[in-house]
């Protein structure tokens, strides 16, 4: 059994919404073990006058391998509206990251695990923060980006627990 973390985000159309239809997708095909909280970030590097993120962390077990948990992910952000081809940071219904896989690394050009960015953003480490305090280095770039990244709380991990 492989244990994976995973980042989701929407910034379009209804968003907690899309959330609860990822989850809910998600389990058709893994083991969701934790939900974090959902927060509310700014937008980073995407287009001016993109809206809000929702964001989130999912702790999940599975039998697939690295390849076939991201064309799963890929194929749920398909379905909930997010085209093939799309501009980096554009503004997406839904956004599904692999954050770990297990304790493996993944060096590819369509897929680097762990995920090369996810400890400079907020939107990943806060949620994660909340699954997994022990298990990741929560520094003084944690601390920093508290203050250089607007983020808050939307919503407590139970909403979703209906998903």
């Amino acid at each position: 059994m492989t244990l994976s973390y995973l980042s989701l985000g929407s910034n379009l159309g209804d968003r907690l919404g899309n959330l609860k239809s990822a989850v809910a997708k998600l389990r058709e095909k893994v083991a969701v073990t934790s939900l974090s909280s959902v927060w509310e970030t700014a937008p980073i590097d995407c287009p001016a006058g993109s809206s809000p993120f929702l964001d989130m962390v999912v702790s999940c077990e599975h039998e697939m391998n690295e390849r076939e948990l991201l064309a799963f992910t890929q194929s749920i952000e398909k379905e909930l509206g997010r085209p093939n081809e799309h501009e980096k940071n554009s503004p997406r219904t839904c956004d599904i990251d692999i954050l770990t896989f297990n304790d493996e690394c993944v060096n590819e050009p369509e897929l680097t695990i762990p995920h090369p960015r996810m400890k400079e953003r907020l939107f990943v480490l806060a949620p994660l923060r909340e699954l997994q305090k022990d298990a990741f280095q929560f520094g003084k770039e944690y601390a920093s980006l508290l203050d250089a990244q607007e983020v808050r709380l939307y919503a407590p991990a139970f909403i979703l627990q209906q998903a």
